[in-house]
């Protein structure tokens, strides 16, 4: 139900959004995101701002439950593995090949009889479907739910998992992730005002990097 809710709520998010390009789409998504965290905040039956406490441990076919970190860690690996071969299938394939022509020249991809806008908004949910799944994951490992997982800061670190990785990749999002985790556990460690230098570095991958920072440093150090 949680991901069909967010292949849903992409749907229509991105029939809104997808017509619109460049800052206008990052504006209008970001608007509309926060109209459902100030929704979910106004829900009181579902605990608010305060949110909610999963009590029922969640089931997966082969375990018990998933209460355990240890079965659930299992879990997430083996659905991070089939997620990551999904979406190389659908890259490689005409319909990757559409989206990136079309990034490069929408225009021309339209002149050329493809329809851009249903590509583009079909990825756009399964985009969305794969967010839920991770929102799912997460709700179990805490067993609790509240709107903050939906604010802006949190669409500001997976942004910035991607910018770390690198845009180009899929396993660069992978190693995004990694890093962005590895960064916050060290910052927190040695100082209070973590973010301080966090933001310091993820600067400098823009800067030095364009968004392939970590890549760059993992294959000069495969060559050493």
């Amino acid at each position: 139900m949680g991901i069909g809710t967010s292949a849903a709520l992409a749907l229509v998010i991105g029939t809104l959004s997808l017509r619109t390009r460049g800052v206008h789409f990052i504006t209008i998504t970001l608007a509309l995101a926060q109209m459902l965290y100030f929704f979910a905040n106004s829900v009181s039956r579902y605990g608010g701002n305060d949110g909610l406490t999963i009590w029922v441990s969640t089931y997966f076919p082969g375990f018990r439950s998933l209460g355990s970190h240890h079965e659930l860690a299992w879990v997430c690996h083996a659905l991070l593995f089939i997620a990551y071969l999904a979406f190389l299938r659908v890259r490689d394939p005409r319909f990757g090949r559409v989206l990136r022509a079309a990034k490069e020249n929408g225009r021309r991809m339209l002149a050329l009889g493809f329809a851009v806008h249903r590509h583009r908004l079909a990825a756009f949910v399964m985009s969305g479907a794969s967010t839920g799944l991770a929102g799912v994951l997460l709700a179990t490992m805490t067993e609790f739910v509240a709107p903050a997982y939906m604010s802006w800061l949190r669409s500001g670190e997976l942004l910035a998992m991607v910018v770390l990785g690198g845009l180009e990749t899929l396993h660069g999002a992978v190693a995004g992730a990694l890093l962005f985790v590895f960064l916050e556990e060290l910052s927190s460690a040695v100082t209070t005002h973590w973010g301080l230098p966090f933001g310091l570095f993820l600067v400098l991958a823009v800067l030095t990097g364009r968004g392939k920072l970590l890549l760059a440093t993992l294959r000069k150090a495969a060559v050493r």
